[in-house]
């Protein structure tokens, strides 16, 4: 049987990196005023695209470290 909420929760893990953070927060909200999703369902979402945020942020710095040692 289809599952609209596990649908629409592939779709929107799935569109990240891919769609800018507040467009994939602002998808979820609407799906969570239709009643698809709950407030249980925007946490995990937002979870992911704040680790997902900060994985970058330290993969960038890591990037700056290495550069800085080469140019030594």
């Amino acid at each position: 049987m289809f599952d609209l909420k596990n649908y629409i929760m592939k779709l929107l893990i799935e569109s990240m990196g891919k769609e800018p953070d507040y467009k994939i927060r602002e998808n979820a909200l609407k799906w969570y005023e239709r009643g698809t999703l709950t407030t249980e369902d925007l946490e995990v979402i937002d979870t992911m695209l704040e680790e997902r945020k900060k994985n970058f942020i330290d993969e960038d710095f890591e990037e700056t470290e290495e550069n800085s040692e080469e140019n030594i």
